[in-house]
């Protein structure tokens, strides 16, 4: 991947990688003469971006996550609602049973089969709420996951901007400040800061990858929602 870098930066990390490989021909023996190839021993790693692209995906980064937050409140709520249903519709098939086992203790067997038939259909409707249940339970662990992929994403996004404010110092350096002591440290703090943004990066990429795996674990339930839904039609 070519990645552009500021010219005078550029120019003051290639003269350090000059200065470096000509005072290694100096001190070898056996290489007096030899031809000596310059190299760029600097290379950049994450790529250069301006500060204000960087917030404009932070702006981005933003609106997702407040979506996210959004929809974990919602989903909780449609929790509670679910769960209060389904312990209702559980009261309602253990008062349908006794009424079942009173009628059969009574001869009245028309009236038994009858209420047999109300709690086959009472216990259908409470296996489709314990699955919205389970829908709804995945498609929170999913908007918990896009929240912390926000979250990691916004921390890498951070370190890329202080990469980049540093890079933009460098090249608006004088002149002078281009000696090796200078250079040095300059190309130390360049790679703890490009160390800092890819090891956020990693640590992004594992979010999403959970967030992934949890939208999966969502369509998943949805589809077993479906076949749920689908038999009812056929009743």
């Amino acid at each position: 991947m070519t990645t552009l870098i500021p010219s005078r930066l550029r120019d003051i990390v290639i003269a350090a990688g000059l200065t470096a490989v000509a005072a290694s021909s100096a001190t070898s023996q056996g290489l007096q003469g030899a031809v000596v190839t310059p190299v760029d021993t600097f290379m950049v790693i994450v790529p250069v971006r301006p500060v204000n692209e960087i917030k404009q995906d932070i702006q981005v980064l933003d609106a997702y996550r407040a979506r996210a937050k959004a929809r974990l409140d919602d989903l909780k709520e449609q929790m509670r609602k679910v769960e209060s249903e389904i312990e209702l519709k559980g009261k309602e098939i253990t008062l349908l049973e006794s009424r079942q086992d009173l009628a059969e203790n009574e001869k009245k067997e028309a009236q038994a089969e009858s209420l047999k038939v109300q709690i086959e259909g009472v216990e259908r409707i409470r296996d489709l709420l314990e699955q919205r249940k389970e829908l709804y339970s995945a498609e929170v662990s999913a908007a918990e996951a896009a929240v912390a992929y926000a979250g990691a994403a916004e921390d890498m996004y951070d370190k890329e901007i202080a990469l980049a404010k540093k890079r933009e110092d460098l090249a608006n350096q004088p002149g002078a400040a281009g000696t090796k002591a200078i250079i040095a440290g300059s190309n130390r703090a360049l790679f703890e800061l490009e160390n800092s943004v890819l090891q956020a990066q990693m640590e992004k990429l594992s979010k999403q990858e959970k967030a992934l795996s949890k939208d999966q674990d969502v369509v998943e339930q949805q589809q077993k929602l479906a076949e749920i839904q689908g038999r009812l039609l056929t009743k």
